[in-house]
């Protein structure tokens, strides 16, 4: 029995020497088969991540988006020439801040290809929890009394909340405030941002007249 392939215009002959067991009647046959190879399609490195941003420590899971035949991913998460990963969907554990562009490289039979993101994750400080913290230019004075508030919290709040103790408030960051009447005041500054908030106090006090005007 004799098989003959076609293959892109050359052929090859393959023959079989039957077994003595062989049918006789299928003596003398052969089968012709003719066709293409069609090549491996040539990869298109392509690649998503999850998420993009956020703060130190960072987790980011990344999902191979290529097309084609592929056999192997080489991962370079950090840009920095060094393959971190050859899996196909792999995490990274980001630990500094920064802005990071990400690298895929994707091989197969028909060639390779890279994908590259520039600054495609963005890792910021961990937020801190802000400290409340403010001066102020008068402690003790004559009606009407000008007082100038100055913030000096720590770890950069966003938010500033003033109560000034006399039904009054404010949410600049650094305000002024004028007492008309005679009394005891009780400042109160509310600072916050995503991590927390915190409260810092203090007192003014406002009189009609000096006190050795009493005597």
């Amino acid at each position: 029995m004799k098989f003959t392939v076609f293959r892109k215009g050359t052929v090859i002959t393959l023959i079989v020497a039957l077994a003595l067991l062989v049918a006789p009647v299928l003596a003398g046959n052969s089968v012709t088969i003719t066709g293409d190879v069609v090549p491996a399609a040539p990869p298109v490195a392509d690649f998503t991540a999850n998420p993009t941003a956020g703060t130190v420590p960072l987790m980011v899971k990344f999902s191979d988006e290529s097309t084609g035949t592929i056999t192997a991913w080489a991962w370079d998460f950090q840009n920095d020439g060094h393959v971190d990963s050859t899996e196909q969907h792999p995490s990274f554990f980001y630990t500094r801040s920064g802005a990071y562009t990400v690298k895929l490289t994707v091989t197969g039979p028909g060639g390779s290809d890279s994908c590259v993101k520039s600054e495609y994750i963005t890792v910021a400080e961990k937020i801190k929890r802000p400290v409340a913290r403010f001066r102020q230019d008068r402690h003790v004075g004559k009606t009407p009394l000008t007082v100038t508030f100055t913030d000096r919290s720590l770890n950069d709040p966003i938010n500033y909340n003033w109560w000034f103790g006399d039904g009054s408030t404010s949410t600049e960051k650094d305000p002024m405030h004028t007492y008309t009447r005679a009394g005891i005041y009780r400042i109160t500054l509310r600072v916050s941002n995503n991590a927390g908030s915190d409260f810092a106090r203090s007192v003014v006090v406002v009189m009609n007249r000096w006190w050795w005007w009493w005597h």
